[in-house]
């Protein structure tokens, strides 16, 4: 016990001895922000995302609730906010509401990061939008500094499960690919009920088109797609919470068709 003692001390030393020469201590925590928006407050509340940095550091984020008060969110109906780091360190940061939805056709509770496109435009999810099946949208930012950014509903989901059925519940953040198409998941719906992958391809005349790339439900494919995708080489990877052959999830992955028009 004694040369066990002896040794796991030596051991621990060393540890000590790399930890000081490569910097390594303990982290350092520091609050950046904290919300006050419970039931209205203007800047948000419950934000259940992680944020993203966008360029020079500043941070970009949703909150479920908070925001414009209404009787479909008591709550609030969510916001898209900014966090700009201060000039000097120690001061505090800025936080700036991009969007208050309103449970219109903008949408409501948004549950997932937003994603940077080209030109700075944000990317994102939100429930409601028309006829109430969850929506996509996206925020452009202003052309003058101070000014306004612009949300426009690029697709609002039809939902009803079936043949034809395109999604029910967006609760994930978006994929930008290089070429500007955007890739999704939708909770629920598409032909079999649990769920689908989804792109989005813009137009010249402004229109995005919708293909579904996947409907889960089918025979041992998953369901009840809570997550979003991630590339690589051209291959699309996500999860699905149930589903399966033992019904506790699976992780799956989506080829592009070899040749175009292809499944």
């Amino acid at each position: 016990m004694n040369k066990f003692r002896q040794t796991f001390a030596i051991l621990a030393a060393v540890l000590a001895v790399l930890a000081a020469c490569s910097g390594v201590g303990a982290a350092t925590f520091s609050t950046v922000y904290q919300f006050t928006g419970y039931l209205g407050g203007p800047d948000g509340s419950y934000p259940i995302a992680p944020p993203v940095v966008g360029p020079g550091g500043v941070l970009f984020g949703t909150t479920r609730l908070g925001g414009v008060v209404n009787s479909t969110c008591p709550d609030g109906c969510g916001t898209v906010f900014s966090l700009a780091p201060p000039a000097s360190p120690g001061q505090p940061w800025t936080e700036t509401i991009l969007h208050s939805f309103s449970a219109g056709s903008d949408g409501f509770w948004p549950s997932a990061a937003v994603t940077i496109g080209a030109n700075g435009v944000l990317y994102g999810t939100a429930g409601g939008g028309s006829p109430g099946f969850g929506v996509v949208f996206s925020l452009r930012p202003p052309t003058e500094p101070g000014g306004l950014w612009a949300e426009s509903i690029l697709y609002n989901f039809a939902g009803p499960d079936g043949p034809g059925g395109d999604g029910v519940a967006p609760y994930a953040n978006l994929l930008v690919s290089q070429g500007k198409i955007l890739y999704g998941t939708t909770s629920f719906g598409g032909a079999y009920g649990g769920g689908t992958v989804f792109s989005l391809t813009p137009s010249s005349g402004g229109a995005w088109t919708e293909t579904i790339l996947h409907n889960f439900g089918g025979e041992g494919d998953g369901s009840d797609v809570l997550s979003g995708l991630v590339l690589s080489r051209g291959v699309l990877y996500g999860t699905t919470a149930l589903g399966g052959t033992s019904n506790y999830g699976t992780v799956f992955s989506l080829t592009p068709p070899s040749a175009p028009g292809g499944i």
